[in-house]
């Protein structure tokens, strides 16, 4: 019987995911792999990088299945983490966020401020349904949230009945 954790990472065609999976190889010994579900809704990006992640895995965590998919549900079922780094606008949206406020002499991020507002204005309802998601298929599951701004975006799963959850805004 298998001992590893099934774990998924919405929004895997994500630059940040090597990085993800990088952690994961580190820490292998204290978090066993047995399964890894990358999914995005951006089929071309989801490639590349899962060419990436399949590199990175092959020889260091060889017993690790890596599976690739565009289907939110076969990234919900069955998993025990479901890590979220999902980015609601593209990068796009990333820069309107960041550079209209600065045109105003106010900080332009995404966590704080009116760039911030704007991003959990889209972010928190996608991350709320994703969260009903999990806990009609999957309650058991863990929802790692990875989604800026973090602290809103928490808060708003936890108001929506999502108690297996935690946020982080940051990997070193």
């Amino acid at each position: 019987m298998s001992q590893g954790l099934n774990v998924s990472i919405l929004g895997g065609g994500s630059a940040y995911t090597p990085g993800l999976i990088q952690g994961f190889i580190n820490k292998s010994e204290d978090v066993p792999l047995d399964r890894l579900v990358l999914m995005d809704i951006d089929a071309h990006k989801l490639e590349s990088v899962g060419s990436v992640a399949r590199h990175m895995l092959e020889n260091t965590l060889p017993q690790c299945k890596l599976e690739l998919t565009t289907d939110r549900d076969q990234a919900i079922r069955n998993m025990d983490f479901i890590v979220c780094q999902i980015r609601v606008g593209g990068l796009q949206s990333r820069h309107i966020d960041e550079s209209i406020p600065l045109k105003h002499r106010v900080i332009g991020q995404e966590t704080t401020g009116p760039g911030g507002l704007a991003m959990a204005l889209r972010t928190i309802p996608v991350m709320v349904e994703i969260a009903a998601e999990i806990q009609e298929k999957n309650p058991r599951a863990w929802l790692i949230n990875y989604a800026n701004p973090t602290g809103l975006v928490a808060e708003a799963i936890k108001i929506a009945g999502q108690n297996n959850q935690a946020g982080m805004g940051r990997l070193e």
